[in-house]
């Protein structure tokens, strides 16, 4: 594995050396972005961010719209997020988990269709990886 790899990609790698990585989809994600301007030492924690979703039955690309680096247009200096993570939690607990994601996401948001095939053959097909430590 190489060194400077991340660890949830090797965490991938390892699933396809065992032929389980059409079994699932990781997700990435960050509770928080970074401020656009530089403080004098790096930059601080911002609003808007990114996410991942990687997995053999994911179909790839970016989803929702690029934000804006206009000053207009920034949230108090920080990137204006432009989706709702709660949207990719929906899409995720209902079209991959089989689950009811209202009550945990506190109503119904817009679902992103990133899988390579029809929602239903994929809860069908989807095997559930309990994993536990040694």
């Amino acid at each position: 594995m190489d060194r400077n790899q991340p660890s949830h990609l090797d965490f991938y790698d390892d699933l396809k050396e065992h032929n389980a990585s059409d079994n699932v989809v990781l997700l990435v994600f960050s509770e928080f972005g970074r401020r656009v301007h530089d403080n004098g030492s790096g930059t601080d924690h911002g609003s808007g961010g990114v996410t991942f979703v990687i997995g053999d039955s994911v179909k790839g690309g970016l989803y929702g719209e690029y934000p804006s680096l206009e000053e207009k247009k920034l949230l108090e200096g920080d990137l204006h997020f432009n989706n709702d993570f709660r949207s990719l939690y929906t899409s995720l607990l209902e079209d991959w988990m089989d689950l009811d994601a209202k009550p945990i996401v506190n109503g119904h948001l817009r679902k992103w269709l990133f899988y390579r095939t029809g929602n239903k053959s994929i809860i069908q097909k989807n095997k559930f990886i309990t994993m536990t430590q040694p």
